[in-house]
């Protein structure tokens, strides 16, 4: 072979190297998109919906217990890594001030779009693992939901429920991969599930939001609500919040519904179950719609004093999640929002949120976004 000859082919060679190696990039960059779910567009929700969203969060202030006042920020977000390859579109956008974690808003996606909600989120554990200053991993395994950075763990009851059996296999091996590598390692695998974000513009002044635009609405504060601890209660502490809301001589918890309906404290149960419950109380809930609840009956429930059950679903991984809604609030149908109890957060003892009434989705604080599937109701 002469050396004009050995030119051509070693040319050829690595110009097939670089096909592959460009091919592999971009197959690789095509499988990262699978599980990144964190998307500009998210990013860009937010910041067209950030004022009504904070309403929403003054509106809360006083049942939270947290002083919103002068200027806000909002951090950059986290998401809770289930060890899926593909997992909802859950971010989690810490909002402070003075360097001290006040609250989270929930941005996520499902088949009507982007929607939001906000909650106390885990501000308490945030702050105390220096969420603002440190590198953090969030990831939920079993039974729990860690917040790791370099120097520190905190592990929570974790508020996911159980997956569908198929998705066991693929999570053991992930996890697997996962828990051998070192902190740094961790966190560059967490963070390469992400896109590049924008950082979200600061609020500079909370004042010009108050009494805006967006209004106040109407919400009920519920007597005794109850949150389902570290079990798969939510249903059970929405018929205990419900009951306890209307009877005030009960002082159900959701194990005393659990135990007097015979189902198990991690069982789950479904919107029938919940029906059958409150009958069982006495309480004559004789609606249910397989579907959210109209505008119009949502505001005749709350100006009425009844409180209302919320089915949540997420067919993709198998389970659900149950709420109470309790208040609405915004006249036009882009500000329209929904005030709920959500039992899971505040590390199970309950939380009152609000909700997006155009998405009708939520979360219950870990990486599943539920869809408004169906209520039980007064009206």
């Amino acid at each position: 072979m002469n050396k004009k000859t050995f030119s051509v082919i070693l040319s050829i060679i690595i110009s097939l190297v670089f096909i592959i190696n460009d091919s592999f990039s971009k197959q690789f960059e095509c499988n990262m998109h699978n599980i990144c779910f964190c998307e500009k567009n998210a990013i860009q929700y937010l910041s067209e919906n950030k004022e009504e969203i904070l309403n929403s969060a003054i509106e809360l202030s006083d049942e939270w217990n947290i002083d919103l006042s002068g200027k806000l920020d909002i951090a950059k977000p986290y998401y809770v890594y289930n060890f899926l390859n593909k997992q909802d579109t859950l971010l989690y956008f810490p909002v402070y001030s003075n360097e001290k974690i006040l609250f989270t808003i929930s941005i996520m996606h499902s088949d009507k779009g982007y929607g939001w909600m906000v909650s106390p989120g885990y501000n308490d554990v945030l702050n105390k693992i220096e969420y603002l200053n440190n590198k953090v991993i969030v990831y939920a395994i079993d039974q729990y939901i860690y917040f790791e950075s370099e120097n520190n763990t905190i592990a929570l009851n974790n508020p996911d429920g159980k997956f569908k059996d198929t998705y066991l296999e693929e999570i053991k091996k992930n996890y697997e991969f996962f828990s051998k590598l070192d902190f740094i390692g961790k966190y560059n695998y967490y963070e390469n599930n992400k896109s590049n974000l924008s950082i979200v513009n600061t609020v500079s002044d909370i004042n010009t939001i108050k009494n805006s635009k967006y209004g106040t609405g109407v919400s009920i504060t519920l007597i005794k609500p109850r949150g389902q601890h570290n079990h798969e209660m939510c249903w059970a502490a929405s018929v205990a919040t419900i009951v306890n809301h209307l009877k005030n001589n009960m002082n159900l918890t959701a194990y005393d519904v659990c135990n007097a309906m015979n189902i198990g404290y991690d069982a789950g149960a479904s919107i029938y179950d919940v029906s059958s419950a409150l009958t069982h109380y006495n309480v004559s809930y004789n609606h249910m719609y397989l579907d959210l609840l109209p505008w119009s009956k949502i505001k005749k429930c709350i100006n009425n004093n009844k409180p209302f059950a919320i089915g949540g679903m997420n067919e993709s991984v198998g389970y659900g999640h149950e709420v109470v809604g309790r208040g609405y609030a915004g006249s036009k149908d882009s500000t329209r929002k929904v005030s709920l109890w959500n039992p899971s957060y505040n590390n199970g003892n309950g939380s009152y949120v609000f909700m997006s009434y155009s998405s009708c989705t939520f979360d219950s604080g870990g990486s599943v976004v539920f869809n408004w599937t169906s209520t039980i109701s007064y009206y």
